[in-house]
């Protein structure tokens, strides 16, 4: 079963179109419908991905819930992914692993792969060794549809020093809905300069 995936492409570093590419590249390789969810790519960046997705143009003041909110407009699917465009999976069979634990956890509404070497804010109320419930979710989400509809109260203005992440996970579970992260399922984020939280990867460091 082919899910639909939504790929945001986020802050336009020198290196962060190679980055982009090999993360598009490899979740081109799963049984994904990939659309990329466009934050102001340069002209020529912008149609490469046009000739090779369907491109969809987002909001470009960086706020991660009208990402959310745009991502369930468009998803056809029961299940679907909101990537990152620098987050690259790293555990095996990660997809259905993935979505066998969150079809079993109908109480949870989204479960992000857990970040690798970086540990989020978390509670253990509802850990049960597969999923563990966070307050703030990484950069490769699994969503069940629908859930972006309930009358969740998130800031309706982003300040860039604000973490809209931590506040949009606390209004899901102040309306009932958990949200995840899953305990052996990782990725890694490869970008540079893009949180207090980042994996350098030398492999996109600038000459």
């Amino acid at each position: 079963m082919r899910i639909d995936c939504y790929v945001s492409t986020l802050l336009r570093l020198p290196e962060r179109q190679r980055i982009a590419r090999d993360v598009l590249a490899a979740l081109s390789k799963e049984s994904l419908r990939i659309t990329v969810l466009d934050a102001g790519s340069p002209p020529d960046e912008l149609r490469w991905l046009q000739d090779r997705f369907p491109v969809v143009q987002q909001p470009r003041d960086g706020s991660l819930h009208r990402r959310y909110l745009l991502a369930e407009l468009l998803a056809t699917t029961d299940y679907y992914l909101l990537c990152d465009d620098d987050c690259l999976p790293k555990t095996e069979y990660w997809l259905p692993r993935a979505l066998a634990l969150m079809r079993d956890r109908p109480l949870f509404g989204q479960i992000a792969l857990r970040m690798e070497h970086c540990d989020w804010a978390r509670d253990s109320q509802f850990a049960d060794g597969e999923v563990v419930s966070v307050t703030v979710c990484g950069g490769m989400r699994l969503i069940r549809r629908g859930v972006r509809t309930a009358p969740f109260h998130v800031p309706l203005v982003w300040h860039p020093l604000d973490n809209d992440d931590w506040d949009w996970c606390q209004a899901m579970r102040a309306s009932g809905v958990g949200v995840g992260s899953f305990e052996k399922i990782y990725c890694t984020h490869v970008g540079r300069d893009c949180s207090n939280l980042v994996q350098r990867d030398p492999r996109y460091e600038s000459d």
